[in-house]
Parts: structure tokens; sequence; C-alpha cells
């Protein structure tokens, strides 16, 4: 019998409006740097390669490989920025974001709450501090019991062991939980993985030709679980 729904955020909550580049575009501007939008996209996108790399060495998205990234982009502007500044930077970004819900987000999470289920999230996010912070643009943090950020956990989807945490945290059985989200191999198979119910979002029917437990949209739970 499940008890504990948990759900990913970005993509299957809620949605960014703004290209990632751009709001790093914006923090720049905000702290007094200027250069035109092709130059910085083009050092945006060598800063995203490097993380690319960073992150098939095994690294994880923290706080700190965001300073790191904001570091990458000044090197490839010619800039020399100080760590204190740097900082700052930092602790714009998810200001300037603009997360907003899902139309179906709401009246979902409103009716699930109504059935009894005890409902969290956990999503590959750079600290819990931060997720806060989204959920409060996208107006969605009152319905939470737990918040699990990889970030702050030390662990991404999809590796099981995040998940195993989760369990262990909302105190409940990984056979008393779902998990859903909008990616096969970090949501679905890292939720299998873990003993966990999935149930995967595709909104735009991506995953078409793979053959798993999946909805087009949130309101579809309601006939699941």
């Amino acid at each position: 019998m499940i008890k504990t729904i948990m759900f990913d955020f970005g993509d299957t909550l809620a949605y960014e409006r703004r290209p990632e580049h751009l709001i790093y575009y914006k923090i720049f501007k905000e702290v007094g740097y200027k250069t035109g939008l092709t130059e910085f996209k083009r050092a945006y996108d060598d800063a995203r390669e490097w993380w690319r790399v960073e992150k098939s060495n095994g690294k994880i998205w923290t706080e700190h490989s965001r300073s790191r990234f904001i570091e990458q982009i000044s090197h490839n502007l010619g800039l020399s920025i100080n760590k204190d500044l740097i900082e700052r930077m930092r602790e714009l970004f998810p200001h300037l974001s603009a997360m907003t819900a899902y139309k179906d987000a709401e009246p979902t999470l409103i009716e699930l709450q109504k059935r009894g289920f005890k409902l969290s999230i956990c999503s590959n996010v750079s600290s819990e501090k931060n997720l806060r912070i989204y959920l409060q643009s996208a107006k969605l943090g009152k319905y939470f019991d737990l918040l699990i950020a990889s970030g702050t956990i030390g662990y991404e989807k999809p590796d099981p062991m995040i998940f195993k945490i989760a369990s262990k945290l909302l105190q409940t059985l990984p056979e008393e939980m779902a998990h859903v989200g909008d990616r096969y191999d970090y949501d679905y198979q890292g939720a299998t993985s873990a003993g966990i119910f999935a149930i995967l979002i595709d909104r735009n029917n991506t995953y078409r030709n793979i053959n798993c437990i999946k909805v087009r949209s949130l309101t579809e739970l309601l006939k699941i679980l």
C-alpha cells in the first residue's frame, strides 16, 4: 500500500521560464559586468562542456560546483573576479530563476493530500536551500513534508542511495513509496532500482517507445494511486 509519494521538481511539477544562460547573463549584469549576449553564450557553453567532463568523472552538482561554474564563465570571458563576488553571484541564482508550476500540479497535490498521502520531493538540485526558493517561486512549498536535494544529500539520481536515504528520512518502506518524475533514466529506473514504485510523467510523449508506467499529466496520477 502506497503511503508516501515523492516527486521530482524541475519539468515534473514546475518549469523554468528562462533559458539557463540568460539567468547567468543577468547575474553578470547585476554585479556590473556587461558583455554581448553572443559572446556570453559562447563562454557559458564552454563552461557547460567543462561541467560535462566533471560530471563524467563522478562529480555531483552542488553550490560549490555553481561557484566553480561561474568561475569558468568568468575565465572564458577573460574576467578576473574575486571569490567574495563569485559567492554573491552564486547566491543570486535561485532568486533570478523563474520557476512556474504546471497548471496540473497544485490541484493534484491538493487532492493527494486530501487522500492522506505524505508528499515529498527528491530532486537533483544544488541545495535544499535553493530547492525551497524554487518551490516558493512556483507557489508549491506548503504541500511537502520533506525535501531531498542531491547537492545536500551527496548522491544524485539515478543512484539508488538517494532514494534509500529518502525512505529512511520519511520513515517509510520503499514498497510503501511511489516516485514521479520526467526522466526515464534518473527517475523511473533510479526509483525502481531502489524498490520504489515509479511513474514517468511524459508530457511531450518523449518516451513513446518505452514500455513503462507513465502518464501525460499529473492529474492522471489520481487514477493510479
